[in-house]
Parts: C-alpha cells; structure tokens; sequence
C-alpha cells in the first residue's frame, strides 16, 4: 500500500513540474496601466482575442460565444397589482454575440473602472418561451418557441472592480456591471400563444413587430440583465485566474 501511494505522490509531483500554470502573456498581450496607450492596448487585445472567445478557452472556463448557450433567462415585472409580465426563457442559443466592434474603450484602472461600447451586425436569440401577463396593451400567455432577432445593435457597457487577496497575491475582479442595449430594429416570433389558437398568435405576433420600439424598449430588462451576469462571470474566469501584479502591471 505504502509504496502505491508513493508512485501516486511521484505521479503527482511530476505532473505539477511538467505542466506550470501558464501565464497571462501565454494567451494575450499584457497591457500596461502606466502606457499612454493603455486604452488603446486593451481594445486591440480583445480585438485579436475575438476568434478565440467565439471557439471559447476551456483552460480559462471561458464558454464559446458562437453560438452562446444559456440555459435560463427569468424575469418578473411587477407584483400584485402592480403584476405586468413573467418571462422565462430556457433552452436558449444566441448568433452574432462574437462578431462584436469595440468603438469606444475608457479603462481607468486607477479608478478600476471601465466603460466601453461595443457594435454588432446582429444578434439573434432563438429558445423555449414562457409568458405570462400583459405586453403593451395586450393579453399574453403562452409557452412555445421564441426567435428574437435585432439588427444593427450597440452595447455600452459600465464595469467597476475591485480588489483581493488570496494566498498572499492580490486578485481583480469584476464587482458590479451594468449594461445598456439599443438596436436599430427588431423582429420576433413566438409559437403557440393562446393554447395554439393560430389566428390570435398571427395577429399578436403582427402587433408586436409594428410596435418592435415600444416592445424593445418596455422589455430589454431581461437580456440587458442576463448578459452583464453573463459578461461578469466570464471575465472574472480571466481575472480571477491571474495575479494583478501580471494581468494588469504597471
């Protein structure tokens, strides 16, 4: 017994000296937060980095953007009488989240803040729906399945940060993240409304695209939410993996 646990010890051993944990600088460029062009670093880093986050960094816990897979988005507007809308959405594949263009980069590391805005050609989410309330002035209830698609779309994006310790190095990550999203047009279709009453369904889904503004605008509190955890999750599998002192030198 004794000596099987010394070959696993050896295994053990060997196994940690042969493979080291690899650097930041083994899977981007490292920025500096003392380089005038520091701003300009970041952008061009996540830039060249877009391929790679489409197929996803499994070594990093980094999930592929193309397409994303979310297995739940839930929103409730509203209670009691103020009750307007549940929303559940399960199942759910979402295009066009890696085609992304940074068009503006603010990192203030000092401040550990960061604003950004990001252009996509499209975005297209296709999943199961659950719906049950009031949208604009309609009745809805339903359960079925749902595309949402939204072209010409931009994000801004607010990130803050912090810092912390452990095992005696210090660590970043994201502590609050909020995001906005607009778009120039969108379209959706949902299946089954009514018990599968397909005239009401048609001309509900009729309704809905006439006022897509309206709609957008009134219920965007799901994916804006839904995204930034999304976003905050994902990044921090970056921060939290490397120490500030190589992620973010001065």
């Amino acid at each position: 017994m004794w000596s099987s646990c010394l070959y696993v010890s050896a295994f053990l051993l060997v196994a940690v000296y042969a493979n080291p944990r690899k650097k930041a600088s083994d899977y981007f460029a490292i920025c500096h937060t003392s380089d005038s062009d520091f701003n300009d670093c970041v952008n061009n880093t996540l830039t060249t980095l877009r391929g790679e986050f489409i197929k996803g960094i499994p070594s990093l816990n980094l999930l592929p953007l193309e397409p994303l897979k979310i297995e739940k988005m839930e929103l409730r507007q509203g209670t009691g009488e103020k009750f307007q809308m549940y929303q559940k959405l399960t199942n759910i594949n979402i295009h066009g989240i890696g085609n992304y263009t940074i068009e503006h980069c603010n990192f203030d590391y000092k401040k550990k803040q960061w604003n950004h805005t990001q252009s996509y050609p499209y975005i297209k989410l296709e999943g199961d729906y659950e719906m049950d309330g009031k949208m604009l002035i309609l009745p809805i209830k339903g359960n079925g399945k749902i595309r949402f698609l939204c072209t010409n779309v931009t994000t801004f994006s607010e990130v803050c940060f912090e810092t912390f310790e452990r095992n005696k190095e210090i660590y970043t990550r994201i502590k609050d993240y909020k995001l906005r999203i607009e778009t120039k047009h969108a379209e959706v279709h949902l299946t089954n409304m009514f018990n599968g009453d397909r005239r009401l369904s048609e001309g509900v889904n009729r309704f809905l695209n006439s006022h897509w503004k309206e709609v957008f605008e009134t219920y965007k509190e799901l994916p804006e939410k839904s995204f930034a955890e999304f976003m905050k999750k994902q990044m921090n599998c970056i921060f939290t993996t490397f120490p500030e002192k190589e992620l973010f030198p001065e």
